[in-house]
């Protein structure tokens, strides 16, 4: 059985880390360009085959464990807001 504790202590710092990285680059709904090539450069690194501009800036990775089997595939987002203002967090987002 999978140690849940376990996985969010092995994950905490990338997570963090993750979240702070994106809040330093706000962007506008629906234009999420810079957000988009973050993590489909995330899921490059980690060797997942990577489809772009799913609905504009979509991004799907694509696992194969080469195994026979049913198909599992979720939606994700990132809403992100803050009460205080951390040093790391968001600036307005602007519309270029």
């Amino acid at each position: 059985m999978v140690d849940i504790r376990q996985l969010v202590s092995e994950y905490k710092e990338l997570v963090i880390n993750s979240r702070r990285d994106l809040h330093r680059i706000p962007e506008i709904g629906y234009t999420e360009e810079k957000t988009s090539a973050y993590v489909a450069d995330y899921l490059r690194r980690e060797g997942l085959e990577v489809q772009t501009e799913i609905a504009q800036f979509g991004v799907v990775g694509l696992l194969e464990t080469g195994r026979a089997g049913p198909t599992l595939m979720g939606p994700t987002w990132m809403p992100f807001y803050c009460r205080k203002k951390p040093a790391w967090s968001s600036p307005p987002p602007t519309k270029a």
